[in-house]
This record gives C-alpha cells, sequence and structure tokens, in this order.
C-alpha cells in the first residue's frame, strides 16, 4: 500500500505558535525497554483542530458561520514525520488549497522549533446546508479570498 502524501502548500494563508502541553503526551517504556514520551496522535488532532479555530478566527469567521455557510467535515488525514514533546513550541501553517465548487481542502503543516516538519494534515470541508440537509457552493467572500493560489 502507498503511504499518504501530503504536498507542501506554495501559499502560506496563516500561520501561528501552539505550546504543546504536558497532557498532550504521553511517556511508556516501549519493548526495547526505552522510555519514550511524546504528544500522542489523538491530541495532534485536538492541536490541529485548534489551529482551525485560529485560523476561522483571525478570517472573522467560526465552523458554525463561514461567510454565511456552514461545513461538514468528510476526512481529516495525517501524516508523522518527527516526535512533537511536551511543552514544546509548534510552528503551524495553514494553507487554503484544491477550492472546488461545494467544497475545499486545508492543510496543516506543523513544524518542530528547529524548523523541522512534524505533522502534515488535510482536512476536507464540505460547504452544507444543515435545514435542507445538502451541500451547497463554496460562498464567494470565501472563495475570493483564498483564489490566490491558482485555484
Amino acid at each position: 500500500m502507498a503511504g499518504l502524501e501530503i504536498p507542501l502548500p506554495d501559499i502560506i494563508h496563516y500561520k501561528t505558535t501552539i505550546l504543546t502541553r504536558f497532557s498532550d503526551s504521553r511517556s511508556a517504556k516501549v519493548a526495547s525497554g526505552v522510555v519514550v514520551s511524546h504528544v500522542t496522535y489523538e491530541n495532534i488532532v485536538i492541536i490541529v483542530n485548534e489551529v482551525f479555530d485560529q485560523f476561522l478566527e483571525a478570517f472573522k469567521y467560526s465552523k458554525a458561520n463561514i461567510a454565511g455557510s456552514n461545513i461538514t467535515v468528510p476526512s481529516l488525514e495525517i501524516t508523522y514525520h518527527d516526535e512533537l514533546q511536551a511543552n514544546e513550541t509548534v510552528n503551524a501553517e495553514v494553507s487554503v488549497s484544491e477550492i472546488g465548487n461545494k467544497s475545499i481542502k486545508l492543510i496543516f503543516i506543523l513544524k518542530k522549533g528547529n524548523g523541522n516538519i512534524a505533522v502534515k494534515a488535510r482536512l476536507s470541508l464540505i460547504f452544507f446546508n444543515y435545514k435542507e440537509r445538502k451541500p451547497e457552493t463554496v460562498p464567494e467572500e470565501f472563495r475570493n479570498q483564498f483564489k490566490s493560489n491558482g485555484q
């Protein structure tokens, strides 16, 4: 099975920093006898979600209202490239990509303080009318704000 490949974006639309918490990590003595301590996979999802919230807020949106529209999240893909430790400053970047008729993808790059990529994530969003229970067109305001990346 081929590995998942999340491309590095050409344009970064948002940057922030996140400090990992001690509660984000877990320590364990592994089979080889080595003690390993790093941020766990389930907490990476929480970190990506926090960066997503900050991204939306920076553009005056929220998960409940993106330019007058709602969203649903059909998929989140994550690839791991390096360990993150507790109390580590993470440099997060977000890029809007693949703007379609009714959906978009967001690329998240989480970097360690030394610049090494620790995590890449791709979040798929479908703009959705919950009252009618059907997808709807990406709002023009949102599309126009981010279409400069060749979309």
